[in-house]
């Protein structure tokens, strides 16, 4: 940060640990979600030749094809002499500036007259990065996703590039098994794979019982290329009392027991309480969501080509942002605030 903001300014990793999401340097500074999904510690223990491993008590088994767009072959192809298609560039290189990661407590982003030297506060909390969906996108063709060019030979060392993708509407299933959860660790499970909860409070208040959320798969992401809706259509509960008493009643021998499904909506009663109020979660949602309007999902200027005299377009677009506030600062008549350089918030202010 050095000299760009105040000597009171905080770390981001004093931020982090304030907001609750430090990554865990080693076993004992592992969360609820790391022991569930897996983790591998960056530091080693002590007395241990390699860092501390734990593996996940979550399995995804493979996924197949279950329904293709009717009339249509489900995997798209480049067509003519093209081999594929070069994405628009979503986030490199990054600016100097931390505002597009800072929030204040409540979630919103800070004030737009915010300069560069009033950042780091302690009223502030460090966000993770996220790529929120572009809901404009969705159920669109390759080709019409603005700043997507068609790709002849190889890719440049800086640019992304696709050969295929799957068409709108293709459809997958596949089992998810866990083991050793706790009721609350398979309420947040059930809620990651309900698609209707993905979405913010505002957007859900619309009275549209359709929108959903959408979690990013791959190089795609978020322009509808890796968009795909994850739903729990069964989910079968056994716990330890039960799998006992079939084995002490001959009760489940070879599979003879037919299993019994729990209701979704039974299981999400044990989230954890203020679950979606926190702001890790609101953050979430908000990016499986997206935004239905032109609010931008990569960095500003991104997809400008750079003049000779200027490190990247999105540099100069902070830069620019920065002295605009500064000359805010100083005479507000003057200098009003420019909304060209207004930013989205990522996080939605908890539900009352």
């Amino acid at each position: 940060m050095g000299r760009r903001v105040s000597s009171g300014a905080r770390t981001p990793a004093e931020l982090a640990e304030a907001g609750g999401i430090t990554p865990a340097r080693g076993y004992a500074e592992a969360s609820l979600a790391d022991r569930m999904w897996g983790f591998v510690a960056d530091t080693k223990d002590e007395g241990q030749d390699q860092g501390a491993a734990v593996r996940g008590r979550i399995t995804i088994h493979p996924i197949t094809p279950a329904l293709q767009p009717e009339g249509e072959n489900w995997l798209r192809l480049p067509e003519g002499d093209s081999t594929g298609w070069i994405l628009p560039t979503l986030a490199s290189p990054k600016p100097s500036t931390g505002v597009p990661y800072l929030h204040g407590k409540n979630g919103r982003t800070p004030p737009e007259k915010t300069t560069r030297s009033e950042t780091y506060a302690d009223d502030q909390r460090l966000i993770r990065k996220v790529y929120p969906s572009h809901r404009l996108q969705i159920d669109k063709p390759i080709e019409s996703i603005p700043n997507v060019k068609p790709l002849t030979g190889s890719p440049g060392p800086s640019e992304t590039a696709v050969g295929s993708y799957l068409a709108p509407g293709a459809a997958f299933t596949t089992t998810i098994s866990f083991e050793g959860l706790t009721r609350q660790e398979l309420a947040v499970l059930v809620w990651l794979l309900t698609p209707e909860r993905l979405v913010p409070d505002g957007e859900r208040r619309t009275g549209r019982s359709s929108v959903v959320g959408y979690h990013r798969l791959g190089f795609g992401k978020p322009l509808g290329l890796g968009m795909v809706e994850i739903r729990a259509t069964a989910v079968i509960v056994h716990s330890g009392v039960e799998l006992a008493k079939t084995y002490r009643d001959l009760e489940g021998c070879l599979g003879l027991t037919a299993p019994s499904e729990t209701a979704v909506p039974e299981l999400l009663k044990d989230l954890p309480a203020d679950f979606e109020r926190s702001l890790a979660v609101r953050a979430f949602v908000r990016s499986a969501y997206g935004w239905g309007d032109d609010s931008l999902v990569q960095y500003p200027d991104a997809d400008c080509p750079a003049t000779d005299d200027e490190i990247s377009p999105i540099t100069t677009w902070f830069k620019n942002r920065e002295e605009n506030r500064v000359k805010h600062k100083t005479n507000p008549q003057k200098y009003p605030l420019d909304n060209r350089y207004n930013l989205p918030g990522l996080a939605d202010p908890p539900a009352k």
